[in-house]
C-alpha cells in the first residue's frame, strides 16, 4: 500500500501512481430524482403577467401566448392580457376567438382605445363595414391621437363611396404622421 508522502510500505519512493477503474453496475444505484413542485413557490399573478408581456415585447409570440393562456386559465383578469391575447389570435386569423378576448378587455377597461380599434379591424376584414365604422369611431372618441384610426375610417368611407370624407381623413392622417416625424427631428 502506498503512503501519501510518496513512499510505499517498504519505504521505497513511488515515482508513478497508477489508477484503475472499478467497474460497478449503475442499476444498483437507485435514488429518487423527481422534484416536488410543492417545494417551489407558484408564480404570482403579476409574475405571470410580467413574463407574458416580456415575451410579447421580445417578439416571442408563442411563449407569450402560453403565458397569457395560463394567466387566463387561473381565472385572473387584466385588460392588457385579454387585449394582447386577442391581438395574437387576430394575427393567426382566429377572428371569432379574438373578438371574445377583445370584448373582455373592453369590459375590464372601457377607456382603452386599442381593443375597439382591433375589433374594427377584424370587422373590416370580415366585411362588416357598418360595425367596423362604429368600433373605429368609438376608438377615435377615446383617443383621437391614433393616426391609424383616420386611415381605417378613410378606408371605410372610401368603400361606402364617401370619397371627400375619405380624402379628408387620409389628409388628417398624413398631417398627424408628418407632425409626429418632425417632433423627432
Amino acid at each position: 500500500m502506498d503512503n501519501i508522502d510518496g513512499q510505499n510500505a517498504e519505504g521505497r519512493e513511488v515515482k508513478e501512481v497508477k489508477t484503475f477503474s472499478v467497474p460497478f453496475p449503475l442499476e444498483e444505484i437507485k435514488y429518487n430524482s423527481s422534484i416536488s413542485i410543492d417545494t417551489f413557490a407558484k408564480p404570482s399573478k403579476e409574475q405571470i403577467k410580467k413574463q407574458a408581456l416580456q415575451f410579447h415585447s421580445q417578439g416571442n409570440i408563442l411563449e407569450a401566448s402560453k403565458y397569457y393562456q395560463y394567466f387566463i386559465s387561473l381565472g385572473f383578469k387584466d385588460y392588457r392580457v385579454f387585449l394582447n391575447f386577442g391581438r395574437i389570435l387576430k394575427a393567426f386569423s382566429k377572428f371569432d376567438e379574438s373578438l371574445d378576448f377583445l370584448e373582455k378587455s373592453i369590459r375590464l377597461n372601457p377607456y382603452s382605445a386599442f381593443p375597439h380599434m382591433y375589433i374594427g379591424e377584424i370587422l373590416l376584414i370580415k366585411g362588416d363595414i357598418d360595425n367596423a365604422e362604429k368600433a373605429f369611431l368609438k376608438s377615435l372618441e377615446i383617443d383621437p391621437s391614433l393616426t391609424i384610426l383616420y386611415i381605417n375610417l378613410g378606408k371605410i368611407f372610401k368603400l361606402k363611396g364617401r370619397i371627400e370624407e375619405s380624402e379628408a381623413l387620409y389628409s388628417t392622417a398624413i398631417k398627424m404622421a408628418t407632425r409626429a416625424e418632425l417632433q423627432f427631428i
